[in-house]
């Protein structure tokens, strides 16, 4: 029989080799196999790509959890966050032109090309003035009642053609970012009874036109929705004074065609009447030159502002081209300080990333706005502005309505409607000036500059003030 094994035993081989050793032998082989298969890989790894290089991040045992958050998730996503904006501003600046666009929205919607906006308000006078007959046929024939906030409007087809004309008639034609204009019917006031219409008489006139610059995603990420809307304020408040000015033009064309009318009969040289009608044109035209001073001043100024803003705007647009191209941004720095301008350092500064710009095209806008004194607290002057143009436009009225010049001359009734205009014009500029004084004895901040320097076109000889002997006087 076979002889009983202990435990001891039964683990050994038929060569007297204890199986365990054997199999922990095997073992010993088999990893060192592994070991020099693993560093022979991660040699060829290493030699292939090799790793980024590992940082230590210590954790705060005050907070491990928030720290931990803030190293290994947030900080992370901002700084890939703060990549793609520098990416995406160089885009803007370089690539896509933003420069480009902000000189053509000044251009077109902020009276920037002059003849431009002076074709764009005579076409839309045109529109303004045959809606306004169709809505008085209308009410004649018992079809509605005429009047502001009644009858049909403007038809959107109208200020499109509008649009297209004032192209055709101005520079624009030759520029091609001009095609990126476009124009519809603003929406009506509140209480208009959903349409309004404003004839040339009236300075609302110009307010029906709801004009934009249109760009393309991403480029229609340089202004906001907020900026757009102050961009709309002040374009309406510049097409306004150009329509005031247009029309007081038309009305000093027809003072001076009255002084110098040849078809009344033939008078003696000390004839009463043609020395009466001569002191009359005379008056006349001093008053026409009183309006449109005041116009005229008061669109330069606000011109000048928008013109003043984009120039800075697109230096500082140009400037992160220029960075980017000669790659030595301090340089660029060092000779902004040699300037000694501190608008010169900033514009030498570039664009950082798309928040910066967003940041400066917000402030543009709202800086056009608050040029037009369209702020909560120029709403005082702002409405003294608007009650000046409306007489202004009123003169205009008396004066350029009658197509025959000689009863300008001699009609007394519209020589005494013409002063009775103008002493009411008088008055409300005189208040608009002492706004603006009081506004400029504040020293510092922008809105005393600004006060300052509209009043300086204004008022430039103290004409309002008390301080010039008033050239026009009653007819007795």
């Amino acid at each position: 029989g076979e002889e009983e094994r202990g435990p001891e035993e039964s683990t050994r081989s038929p060569f007297g080799v204890d199986d365990a050793a054997s199999v922990a032998s095997a073992d010993d082989e088999d990893a060192s196999e592994d070991d020099a298969s693993s560093s022979s890989e991660r040699a060829a790894r290493s030699s292939a790509s090799p790793e980024p290089e590992r940082r230590l991040v210590f954790v705060p045992d005050a907070a491990p959890f928030a720290a931990a958050v803030s190293a290994f998730a947030t900080r992370p996503v901002l700084d890939r966050r703060a990549a793609v904006s520098r990416v995406a501003a160089h885009a803007l600046t370089m690539h896509l032109g933003a420069a480009a666009h902000v000189r053509a929205t000044a251009r077109y919607l902020l009276g920037g090309a002059g003849d431009f906006t002076s074709a764009l308000v005579e076409a839309v006078a045109r529109a303004a003035n045959a809606a306004a007959a169709k809505a008085a046929r209308d009410a004649r024939r018992g079809l509605g009642v005429s009047g502001p906030g009644s009858g049909s409007g403007i038809a959107a087809r109208a200020l499109r053609d509008a649009l297209a004309s004032a192209i055709r008639e101005s520079s624009a034609a030759s520029d091609p970012l001009a095609s990126r204009l476009a124009i519809d019917v603003a929406a009506s006031p509140p209480g208009s009874g959903g349409v309004f219409i404003h004839g040339e008489d009236s300075v609302l006139m110009t307010d029906v036109v709801d004009a934009a610059y249109r760009t393309e995603w991403p480029t229609s990420l340089l202004f906001a929705t907020r900026a757009r809307e102050a961009l709309a304020d002040a374009r309406r408040a510049t097409l306004r004074l150009r329509h005031v000015v247009l029309a007081l033009d038309d009305a000093h064309r027809s003072v001076l065609d009255a002084g110098g009318d040849r078809d009344r009969p033939r008078a003696p040289r000390d004839d009463p009447v043609r020395a009466l009608a001569r002191r009359r044109c005379r008056k006349l035209a001093l008053l026409s030159a009183e309006f449109r001073h005041f116009a005229r001043a008061l669109e330069r100024f606000v011109v000048d502002a928008h013109e003043s803003a984009t120039g800075t705007l697109v230096a500082r647009l140009a400037a992160e081209g220029n960075s980017a191209a000669s790659g030595n941004s301090a340089a660029s720095n060092n000779r902004s300080m040699n300037r000694g301008d501190a608008d010169a350092n900033a514009a030498a500064a570039g664009v950082r990333d798309v928040y910066e710009l967003r940041d400066l095209t917000s402030a543009y806008c709202h800086g056009a706005r608050e040029a037009c004194l369209l702020s909560p607290r120029d709403a005082g002057a702002r409405e003294s502005v608007d009650r000046a143009c409306q007489l202004a436009l009123d003169f205009r009225v008396v004066v350029a309505k009658r197509r025959t010049t000689s009863a300008l001359a001699t009609d007394a009734a519209a020589y005494a409607a013409a002063q009775a205009t103008h002493a009411k014009f008088r008055v409300c500029v005189q208040g608009l000036c002492e706004r603006l004084r009081d506004e400029a004895a504040n020293r510092g901040g922008r809105r005393a500059e600004r006060a300052a320097k509209l009043l300086a076109a204004v008022d430039f000889n103290g004409f309002y003030s008390g301080n010039a002997t008033p050239s026009v006087r009653r007819d007795e």
